[in-house]
This record gives structure tokens, sequence and C-alpha cells, in this order.
């Protein structure tokens, strides 16, 4: 990032379990430096009710560590999503966050999205976003595949007004991604992502 802020690096890592009878995955971030650090640790669960209707659940656990507070604070929150897809065209979901935690500064969040295969090459997104503090946010992308393996990404935010860009490559069975987000106040920020599907 552009102030070189240590707090802001982040690092994940994470596997995916799918089976025929319970999907599971796991998440392990690492947020901070010496001095603030927060850890979660992930575990998600989904099943497929029907054919075109599944559900999950997501339990974490949190830590957090700074040299500014009293004590060490540690959490647990769940999620709860459903997802329907009636035809390949169409996607609709809906997810709960963070309703049943343990700490007092956790509020509810409601995600609720939408996604539409336009043309072969062409998928759009939509996501609107609201909180118990009474929040909203709308964020909008678009992928397009230029050639085969190759998508481009673009999205805009509309609570911080913040676009983002990213380019995406599939090679056999490796995923390479890397994105651009500008923000108002902290400039540019970048990621880069590579997975390997088993």
């Amino acid at each position: 990032n552009s102030f070189e802020m240590k707090e802001l690096n982040t690092f994940n890592f994470y596997g995916q379990c799918p089976n025929p009878y319970l999907d599971a995955g796991w998440l392990i971030s690492h947020y901070g430096y010496a001095d603030y650090r927060i850890v979660q640790v992930q575990g998600g669960f989904a099943k497929k009710i029907f054919s075109e209707l599944s559900a999950g659940i997501n339990l974490r656990y949190f830590y957090e560590n700074s040299f500014l507070a009293e004590k060490v604070n540690y959490a647990w929150n769940a999620d709860v999503g459903l997802c329907y897809q009636p035809n390949e065209t169409f996607v609709f979901s809906l997810l709960a966050e963070q309703i049943l935690h343990t700490f007092p500064e956790d509020r509810w969040k409601i995600h609720a999205g939408l996604g539409y295969q336009a043309t072969g090459q062409c998928w759009l997104a939509a996501e609107i976003f609201y909180d118990a503090e009474h929040q909203f946010n709308l964020s909008l992308g678009i992928e397009y595949e230029i050639i085969e393996s190759l998508q481009v990404q673009l999205g805009i935010q509309t609570s911080t007004q913040m676009p983002s860009l990213g380019v995406a490559y599939r090679l056999n069975k490796w995923d390479i991604a890397t994105g651009f987000a500008m923000h108002p106040t902290l400039g540019i920020s970048s990621m880069v992502s590579m997975s390997y599907q088993f």
C-alpha cells in the first residue's frame, strides 16, 4: 500500500474438501505485525439441499492482540448462507454474517448477491450490503474472458466509490490472479492469488 503501513499486510491460507455428502473448507488468516495482530481460523460446511438450492455455515475463531489494549480479545462467531441457481444463467445468494457472536463489537451483517451470465465470455455480478449500524453498500462487477483462460475483471463500490481492476489466468489446474483497488485515502492496494485444483 502507498503508506507502507505494516498493519495492512494480510496473509491467507485456505483449502477445500468437496465430497458427495458435505463440502468442507478451512481458512487461516493473519493480519498485522508484532504490536497489533489479528489471527482468524475458519471452518465452513455446505450441503446441496435440492438441485437448485444449497446451504452453508461458517464458524470462525477470532484472536486480537494489541499493545494498546488491556487484554487479548478472543471471539467466536458464525455465518449462515443460501445459494439458489435455477439455471446456468442466473445465481442468487444470501449471507447472514455474524448472527451468532461472543464479541460485543460484532454486529450482524446481511449480503444479497446476484450473478448473471450475459454471454459465454461475460459475467455480471451485483451485491447489496446492509448491517446493524444501517450502513449500505452496492458493489457492481463484470468479468470478461478476452481469450481462452484469460479474464479481465472490473468493479466498483458505492460506499467508498472505490474502483478495482483484476486479471486472472488459468493454466491447467493453476489459477493465477492479480488485482488493484483505488481507495480515496489509502491510494492503490494490490493483491496476488495462486491456487491449485487437485
